[in-house]
């Protein structure tokens, strides 16, 4: 009897080969990333990190910008940049749309809770109370910090 299981393949490997639809994704975002660095080549270098290519086809080229600020400064740019991307090899954007991307989600520090004055007494009950000392210092420390 002959063995049909197949062996595990290198996701890598999976993006590369034409059997899959996930490489057509892959090689197109590539290809994204390849303009990106192109155009980033010709921009000013202030502009590092506040863009990013979203499309680029016949029909148009979006850029992502992480503020309105941005986003005006590249829709200046909007036509030269469809030159140079042009002029390179790359397909010519009938329109330019830049977009400004919401920022990322900050994450939130949890604001320190003050311990109340009757939990601080519960507590101290309770290491009272205890005959394991590691536990009875435990809970006074944690009493301390009312004070």
């Amino acid at each position: 009897m002959k063995n049909t299981r197949r062996m595990p393949e290198a996701v890598s490997r999976t993006l590369q080969t034409g059997e899959s639809g996930l490489s057509g994704i892959s090689r197109h975002a590539r290809t994204l990333q390849r303009w990106e660095k192109h155009l980033a080549r010709q921009l000013p270098d202030a502009f590092a990190g506040h863009w990013g290519l979203g499309r680029l086809d016949e029909h148009a080229l979006v850029l992502v910008a992480d503020s309105p600020a941005w986003a005006s400064r590249l829709r200046y740019l909007g036509t030269e940049l469809t030159r140079l991307i042009a002029e390179a090899g790359g397909p010519r954007a009938r329109r330019v749309t830049v977009k400004v991307s919401s920022p990322a989600p900050q994450p939130k520090t949890p604001t320190p809770r003050q311990l109340s004055e009757q939990a601080m007494r519960c507590i101290l009950s309770a290491a009272e109370s205890q005959s394991d000392p590691k536990l009875r210092a435990a809970l006074l420390r944690l009493a301390r910090q009312r004070r």
